[in-house]
C-alpha cells in the first residue's frame, strides 16, 4: 500500500472516531436545550395564571364585559402555552397532563361564576364559586411551580453532564489528533532516521551498512535502492582499494627499478665531465651538464615517488630517539642560511622551551627544510623568514612565517595535491618536483600530527605542523597521490546525487 493511501485511511479514521464521540455532546446539548424550553414554559404558566387571576379579580370587582373578554384572551393564550409543552420524562408528563386537565376545570370554574356574578346570586353562592375558582388557579400555579423546580433540578444535571461529554470529547479528539500524527510520523520518520543513520555510516566508510524497511511502501523501495546503492559502492570501494594497493606496489618496484640504473649514469656523466676518457670541447660539456642536471632531478624525482610509496603502505621509517629539537633546529638555520645567497634572505628564530622528547630529528627536520626551503624560493630579496617553535599542550608546534608572494585563494585549495606548483608565480625557474609540500603532509600525518597553513595573495605565507610529545608507534598508512578525503567526497556526492 503507498503511502499516501496509507494516510488518507488514517485520516478517514480519525475523522469517523471524532463524528461518532461528536454525537454524545449533541445530544447532551440538545438535552439541555429542550430543558431549557420547559423551564420557559413552567415560567410562563405561572404567569399567565397570576396575570388570568388579576383579570378575574377586576371582573369580580367591576363586573364588566371587557373583563370577561379579557380573561378569555389570556385563557387561550395560556392554553396554548401549555398545549406547546413537549416533557418527555415520566415525572414531568405527568404533571403536565395534571395541569391541562385542572387548566380545563379552571374554564368551567370560571364560568359558573362569572353565571351567579350575572345572576346576581346570593354573595355566599358567589363566595363559595370565587373560592373554588382560586383554589383551582392555585393547584395550577403551584403545579406549575414544582414543574419549574423539577426541570430546573434535570437542566442542573444534564449541564453537568454535557460538560463531561464535552470534555471526554475534546479528550478523545486530542488521543485522535496526536495518535494520528504519531501514526503518520511513525510511517514516515523511522524509515528516514533509519536511511539517515545509514547514510551517515556511509559517508564513514562503513559500505557494509543495510538496512531492514518492512513498509510495503515507498520507503520500502527506497531502503531496497539504498542497499543495492551501498553493495554497489563496496565492491566500487573494494576495487579501489585493490588498484590502491596495486598502485602503491607498481610505484615502489618502478621506482627501485629505476633508480638503480640512475647511479651508474650519474657517475659515467661525472667522469666523463671531468675529461678521465679524453678532452671535450666547449659544446660537448655544456652538453653533458644539460645531461648531468636533467639525471640528478629525475633521481629526485624518483627518490620522492619512493618516500611517497612508503608512505602509502605504512612504510615510511621512523627513528625514535630522546633528543633536544632545539640545536637540530639551530643546524638546519645555518644551512639553509647559504640557500639563495644572492636574494639575502634572514632567517631569524624563536624557539620556546623545548622539552626533550623521542622523536625522530631527521623527519621532523625534513619538514621543516621543505617549509624553509620553499619559503626562501617564494620570497623577494632582502625580506625574512620567522622560524617559531614551541611547546602546546602534548605537542611541539613549529612554524615558518615568509614575507613572499603568497598564495591566493583558488591556489590555496590545491597546494597540498601532489605534482602541483602555482603557475602564475614569477618563482617557476627554480623548478621543483611539485611533491615537496605532499611528502611533508604525509610524514606529518602519519605521526598523528596536523600541517595548516594561513595565506594573503602578496602578505606573505605561514605554514605550521605539529610532531606529538609521545611518538605513534604504528604508522598510519596516509594516502598522497589519491587523497582519502576526495575519494569521501566523491562517494558522499554520489549518495547526495542517490537521495535528490
Amino acid at each position: 500500500m503507498r503511502i499516501k493511501a496509507k494516510i488518507w485511511i488514517s485520516i478517514a479514521i480519525s475523522l469517523l472516531i471524532i463524528l461518532v464521540f461528536s454525537l454524545f455532546p449533541f445530544y447532551g446539548y440538545q438535552e439541555v436545550k429542550n430543558t431549557d424550553a420547559e423551564m420557559r414554559v413552567a415560567a410562563m404558566i405561572q404567569e399567565g395564571v397570576f396575570e388570568l387571576d388579576m383579570v378575574a379579580y377586576d371582573y369580580l370587582l367591576h363586573g364588566s364585559e371587557r373583563a370577561h373578554q379579557q380573561w378569555e384572551t389570556r385563557y387561550e393564550s395560556l392554553g396554548q402555552t401549555i398545549a406547546s409543552a413537549h416533557f418527555d420524562y415520566l415525572q414531568e408528563a405527568d404533571l403536565m397532563e395534571k395541569i391541562r386537565q385542572d387548566y380545563e376545570d379552571l374554564d368551567t370554574s370560571f364560568y359558573q361564576l362569572a353565571k351567579a356574578k350575572q345572576a346576581q346570586k346570593s354573595s355566599e353562592e358567589v363566595e363559595r364559586l370565587t373560592v373554588q375558582y382560586l383554589l383551582k388557579s392555585q393547584i395550577i400555579f403551584s403545579d406549575a411551580a414544582r414543574l419549574h423546580e423539577t426541570v430546573s433540578t434535570n437542566h442542573g444535571g444534564l449541564q453537568e453532564m454535557l460538560l463531561w461529554r464535552g470534555l471526554g470529547f475534546v479528550i478523545v479528539l486530542l488521543f485522535v489528533v496526536m495518535g494520528n500524527n504519531l501514526f503518520i510520523s511513525r510511517l514516515v520518520s523511522d524509515p528516514i532516521d533509519k536511511l539517515h543513520k545509514a547514510t551517515k555510516d556511509l559517508r564513514r566508510g562503513k559500505f557494509e551498512t543495510r538496512i531492514k524497511i518492512e513498509t510495503g511502501d515507498e520507503f520500502e523501495d527506497l531502503g531496497d535502492a539504498f542497499n543495492k546503492t551501498t553493495e554497489a559502492l563496496g565492491r566500487v570501494n573494494e576495487e579501489h582499494k585493490q588498484l590502491d594497493k596495486a598502485k602503491t606496489e607498481f610505484l615502489s618496484i618502478t621506482s627501485h627499478e629505476l633508480r638503480s640504473p640512475m647511479t651508474p649514469m650519474v657517475a659515467q656523466s661525472q667522469m666523463l665531465l671531468k675529461e678521465y676518457y679524453g678532452k671535450l670541447n666547449k659544446k660537448q660539456k655544456e652538453a653533458l651538464k644539460i645531461v648531468l642536471r636533467n639525471t640528478k632531478r629525475l633521481d629526485n624525482i624518483i627518490q620522492d615517488l619512493l618516500e611517497i610509496s612508503r608512505i602509502e603502505a605504512a612504510r615510511l621509517k621512523f627513528r625514535f630517539a630522546k633528543t633536544d629539537l632545539t640545536k637540530h633546529i639551530k643546524r638546519l638555520v645555518e644551512e639553509m642560511d647559504g640557500f639563495m645567497p644572492a636574494k639575502n634572505i634572514k632567517i631569524v628564530t624563536k624557539i620556546g622551551k623545548l622539552p626533550k622528547i623521542e622523536a625522530d630529528p631527521d623527519r621532523t627536520m625534513q619538514v621543516l627544510r621543505n617549509l624553509i626551503n620553499n619559503a626562501k624560493k617564494f620570497s623577494p630579496k632582502n625580506t625574512k623568514i620567522l622560524v617559531e617553535a614551541k611547546r602546546k599542550d602534548s605537542q611541539v608546534v613549529f612554524s615558518v612565517k615568509d614575507e613572499g608572494i603568497g598564495i591566493s585563494k583558488e591556489d590555496q585549495k590545491k597546494i597540498f595535491a601532489p605534482f602541483f606548483q602555482a603557475e602564475k608565480t614569477m618563482y617557476r625557474e627554480y623548478g621543483g618536483t611539485g611533491l615537496g609540500l605532499s611528502i611533508c603532509k604525509g610524514i606529518v600525518e602519519a605521526q598523528n600530527g596536523k600541517l595548516w597553513f594561513e595565506s594573503e595573495l602578496g602578505k606573505g605565507s605561514t605554514f605550521h605542523f605539529t610532531i606529538p610529545l609521545k611518538p605513534a608507534k604504528v604508522i598510519k598508512p596516509i594516502r598522497v597521490l589519491f587523497s582519502q578525503k576526495d575519494v569521501e567526497k566523491k562517494e558522499a556526492h554520489k549518495m547526495e546525487k542517490f537521495f535528490e
